[in-house]
């Protein structure tokens, strides 16, 4: 992948956030930058498909499970991993 290549700008970019978050103290620095965007790229991925995955292994739906109830889950998620 070259230095230019659009996913490793983008999370250069994404790791320079993170970083800049926890020398300003708005993001907790016993986390490494790496693990914690890899985290959060991860609650974002499992809240956008696994819910209806999960739904259909064990054959019940969530009731009320919309995008807005996802999305906010994962804000939170991220949130609990971000504060300190």
């Amino acid at each position: 992948m070259s230095d230019d290549h659009l996913l490793r700008r983008l999370f250069r970019a994404k790791l320079a956030e993170v970083r800049r978050g926890q020398q300003a103290g708005l993001i907790d620095p016993s986390w490494h930058p790496m693990d914690l965007l890899a985290l959060l790229t991860q609650i974002v991925q499992s809240m956008a498909a696994s819910a209806s995955v999960v739904s259909s292994i064990v054959g019940e739906q969530r009731v009320g499970d919309t995008l807005a109830e996802r999305r906010a889950a994962a804000v939170e998620a991220a949130r609990r991993l971000v504060v300190f």
